[in-house]
């Protein structure tokens, strides 16, 4: 999960707009987020497959038959692994960093 940021200041667009992504290592996909709950205690992102809660430390996957605990990873400690292993976004970024990560 991610979220969308203003392209010259870097820092998080005027209007939220959360992303998720799903897949193996190398060929993650977006998929449709239908709905964002976002309060104090946590975020909800509901899916047409399930919902994905984050309640501080903790994140879990929520599906119709299974229940995953998942492991946050910070994208400014970790952008290679982002940028490049996971295959996020699958292409360059168009900035001066690319193929630097």
């Amino acid at each position: 999960m991610d979220a969308a940021r203003d392209a010259w200041s870097g820092r998080p667009a005027s209007k939220q707009e959360l992303r998720l992504r799903y897949g193996r290592k190398g060929a993650l996909a977006p998929v449709d987020v239908s709905d964002a709950i976002s309060d104090p205690g946590g975020l909800v992102l509901v899916t047409s497959t399930g919902r994905l809660i984050a309640k501080g430390a903790t994140v879990e996957w929520v599906g119709d038959a299974a229940r995953a605990l998942l492991t946050p990873v910070d994208v400014r400690s970790a952008g290679e692994l982002v940028y490049g292993e996971l295959g996020a976004y699958g292409k360059r970024l168009g900035t001066p960093c690319d193929g630097k990560l």
